[in-house]
């Protein structure tokens, strides 16, 4: 007696099947692949053909391989002869079996596959499938809004099965739970859930629903998260920090002068120019200048006061690490600058 090679491995994909309608033309296509010591020459598939749960096929009759080198007979009811010729083009190869009519009756269902190798050997295996009803789906998974706020929520919806399968949901920001089993609102199949605390770009969700029987249904969907209104970087923490800091009115001047500095931290500027005599212009020139670490370009804000006594205002953000100018030009100028920043640091004049 030939022994049988234990390492033979035969799969079947796929592991779930729809069933076809009744009176439908839908069809699968299974793909049986052979991996062994040997070269396989030939594959003799036995299904269960019927229309009861457990039967896979009302008819073999029909089958067709797609795979090139295959000869496929369907002449015997539920069994179907794959053969090839001699070859030693490798060990692995997959036979693809389409025109499958899947039986209208969802349910487990058992099968065998025996791999008939080159060195004479025969591996007989045992798979199993499940046919699933076509209407075990999810549809119309979205949210309610396609972009929300930094750090909000948003609210899912979906129509499901009605028989209130189980639920998982998973999320790309890695906010995922340990158990991601959710308990959603469940109205006859109408679903939604709120997910919270979203703050990527750009957060996908990958929604799973299981029933009876192994049925399964995924579908996935996303929400576009709008940049946070503040990020605040070297920020530093003992025990206790505050966000914003006292503000520090650096500049204060009726002078016509240039004045650089470094900011240690983000934060905010607000200034304003005046002209304190009628007909003469003030300009205020503003120079924000980020490092050379970041790809932004300087950002130049030009202010011209005309009117006497009457100040035009700006503000304006100032990342760290920036470089900040501002230049009073005119005849009776008056300038002010406040400086509010954000985790403490200082505003720093280059001399």
């Amino acid at each position: 007696m030939t022994a049988i090679p234990t390492d033979c491995r035969v799969t079947v994909t796929p592991r779930t099947l729809i069933c076809t309608t009744p009176g439908g033309l839908e069809t699968a296509t299974l793909r049986v692949s052979v991996s062994a010591p040997s070269p396989c020459r030939g594959i003799r598939i036995t299904l269960p053909t019927g229309e009861a749960p457990d039967d896979l096929t009302p008819t073999t009759a029909g089958l067709i391989t797609s795979t090139p080198g295959w000869d496929l007979d369907t002449s015997t009811p539920g069994t179907l002869f794959a053969r090839r010729e001699p070859h030693t083009d490798g060990t692995a190869v997959d036979l693809d079996l389409a025109g499958l009519l899947v039986s209208a009756q969802p349910g487990p269902v058992s099968f065998t596959v025996a791999a008939t190798l080159d060195d004479g050997t025969e591996h007989t295996t045992t798979h199993q499938l499940v046919k699933q009803s076509n209407n075990f789906a999810i549809d119309r998974f979205a949210p309610a809004k396609a972009q929300v706020g930094y750090g909000s929520s948003v609210t899912l919806s979906w129509q499901g099965p009605k028989s209130k399968p189980a639920y998982y949901l998973w999320r790309s920001d890695g906010k995922t739970p340990s158990d991601p089993k959710i308990e959603p609102q469940d109205n006859n199949g109408q679903c939604s859930f709120e997910v919270k605390d979203l703050t990527d770009a750009a957060t996908a969700f990958l929604l799973k629903a299981a029933g009876a029987q192994n049925k399964e249904a995924r579908a996935v969907t996303a929400v576009a998260v709008a940049g946070g209104d503040v990020r605040a970087g070297k920020l530093s923490v003992n025990g206790r920090t505050t966000l914003m800091k006292t503000p520090n009115t650096f500049l204060d001047t009726t002078t016509a002068v240039t004045k650089t500095y470094t900011s240690s931290t983000d934060g905010f500027l607000t200034a304003s120019v005046t002209s304190t005599q009628h007909g003469a212009r003030a300009t205020l020139t503003i120079t924000v200048s980020p490092s050379g670490s970041q790809s932004q370009s300087a950002v130049v804000r030009t202010l011209n006061a005309d009117a006497a006594n009457v100040p035009v205002n700006i503000q304006l953000p100032v990342p760290a690490d920036a470089t900040l100018e501002l230049k009073l030009t005119g005849n009776n100028p008056s300038a002010q600058a406040t400086w509010f920043p954000l985790g403490g640091g200082a505003l720093t004049e280059k001399k």
